[in-house]
């Protein structure tokens, strides 16, 4: 039984320590940084007259071969018909990604996305009222990319993504405006860098 123990730690060891090397042979780092433009457009009977728009994202992550982990920002800013005030839509990310190990500088990959999400707007209606028109919800997405590498730690990377959208409520000003909660998908689409930290 001792013996039996002794192996299985043996083995769990040498596992560990060949993620590195897979990772190294890969060319996926064990730490890097990402900066993207991002592109998002609402869809759904919800959403309707909330335009399509340009945004930023930015996230950290942690690769282990073909796993890799990260967590981040993103934010965008819309157009709404019928307000002369723009829609501001944040998130706070988790983004794991299965990375298909190919060789040469193309590395493909699938991804998911789980977003806590906010959409804030300055109103004036004499309908709504006047202050600040909140909403919170969830977002939960999947999709797919790839990482063209410049160099060892340093690649482009493009992805599309499609959500679905639960919001609650809207608040005007702190106080609930009942029957206002709202659903919906959005497409993202990004562009942008990633550096690799280190191995």
């Amino acid at each position: 039984m001792r013996t039996t123990h002794v192996l299985l730690a043996a083995a769990f060891v040498a596992a560990t320590a060949a993620v590195p090397a897979r990772a190294h042979a890969q060319g996926i780092p064990h730490f890097s940084i990402e900066g993207a433009g991002v592109y998002v457009n609402p869809e759904g009977t919800d959403f309707e007259g909330i335009d399509g728009s340009f945004g930023f994202e930015a996230q950290a992550r942690l690769s282990l071969g073909m796993l890799s982990l990260g967590a981040g920002y993103q934010r965008s800013v819309h157009e709404v018909q019928g307000f002369s005030n723009d829609m501001r839509v944040n998130g706070f990310f988790a983004e794991p990604r299965l990375n298909i190990p190919l060789p040469g500088p193309f590395k493909p990959y699938i991804l998911g996305r789980v977003t806590r999400t906010s959409e804030n707007m300055d109103v004036d209606d004499p309908i709504i009222g006047t202050g600040d028109l909140e909403t919170h919800g969830w977002a939960f997405g999947a999709g797919a990319g790839f990482m063209l590498h410049l160099a060892p730690m340093v690649a482009i990377n493009l992805s599309a993504e499609y959500n679905h959208l639960s919001l609650d409520d809207f608040q005007l000003d702190g106080s609930t405006m009942d029957d206002t909660n709202s659903s919906g998908q959005n497409l993202a689409l990004r562009a942008g860098l990633s550096i690799g930290l280190g191995h």
